[in-house]
């Protein structure tokens, strides 16, 4: 039972970094040519933001509570994939 909730929380830490990097190329990709780019951390709901408030005034900030429902909602699609997965072996 430990150890399947270990692999669990693993997997849930492996694919929110993946889904949080994807989440800043695409930003960034989409932001491609302009002068003063920004960066958004956050798939559905952003929890980081760097931006530009003017020529060199960089402002930043985090918000924890998305962060979590973030956390949250990977941790939820991991759980129900893994019960998909089990019951069809």
């Amino acid at each position: 039972m430990l150890n399947k909730s270990i692999s669990l929380l693993f997997k849930t830490g492996i694919i929110f970094s993946i889904v949080s990097f994807l989440s800043v190329m695409l930003h960034l990709l989409l932001r491609k040519g302009v002068e003063q780019p920004t960066a958004n951390i956050g798939f559905p709901l952003k929890f980081y933001e760097q931006f530009w408030a003017g020529e060199n005034d960089l402002h930043w900030g985090w918000n924890i509570k998305h962060f979590l429902i973030d956390g949250i909602l990977i941790l939820i699609v991991v759980l129900i994939f893994d019960q998909f997965k089990s019951k069809k072996l």
